[in-house]
C-alpha cells in the first residue's frame, strides 16, 4: 500500500468517525427508565416522556408540544388530567408551566397503581382549547 492510500484510508475512516457521532448526539434522548407516548388532537401533536413509566413512583414529566405545522406550540401552561377509566381512578389535573418553547416539564408525578391510563393535555394558546388524549400503560 502507498503512503497516499493509507492517508487516504486514515482519513476517510476519521470522517466516517465524526459522522457516526454527530448522528448518535442528534437523535432523540430517551432516559434510561423512561417511556414516551405520543398523540395529536385537532390543531396540537403531544409527545410525553415519562421517567420513570412507573406506579407508585414520583416521576418526570417532559410534555412537548407542536402546532399542526410541526413547530412547537406557543402557550403560556397546559393541563394534565391523568385518569384510569377501567378503574375509575384519577389524581387532581396538573398544570405545567412553558419552559422553553413548546416545552412543559411536571415533576413528582405519581400514577397510583399499574394499568392503562390516559393522559389529557389541555392546550389553550390563545382561547382555543384543543383536548389530546394520550393512552398510556405504567407498569408495576
Amino acid at each position: 500500500m502507498t503512503t497516499r492510500t493509507s492517508r487516504l484510508i486514515i482519513v476517510s475512516s476519521g470522517v466516517m468517525l465524526i459522522v457516526a457521532g454527530l448522528i448518535l448526539l442528534m437523535r432523540p434522548f430517551t432516559p434510561v427508565g423512561a417511556a414516551t407516548f405520543d398523540a395529536a388532537g385537532a390543531r396540537h401533536a403531544v409527545h410525553l416522556t415519562m421517567t420513570p413509566a412507573r406506579a407508585a413512583t414520583p416521576g418526570s414529566w417532559l410534555i412537548r408540544v407542536n402546532g399542526s405545522d410541526g413547530r412547537p406550540a406557543h402557550a403560556k401552561a397546559v393541563r394534565v388530567e391523568p385518569v384510569m377509566p377501567q378503574m375509575g381512578h384519577a389524581i387532581a389535573p396538573l398544570t405545567a408551566t412553558e419552559s422553553g418553547t413548546g416545552r412543559f416539564p411536571l415533576a413528582g408525578v405519581v400514577l397510583p397503581m399499574p394499568g392503562q391510563w390516559q393522559i389529557t393535555v389541555t392546550i389553550d394558546p390563545a382561547g382555543a382549547a384543543d383536548r389530546v388524549v394520550i393512552p398510556v400503560l405504567i407498569t408495576g
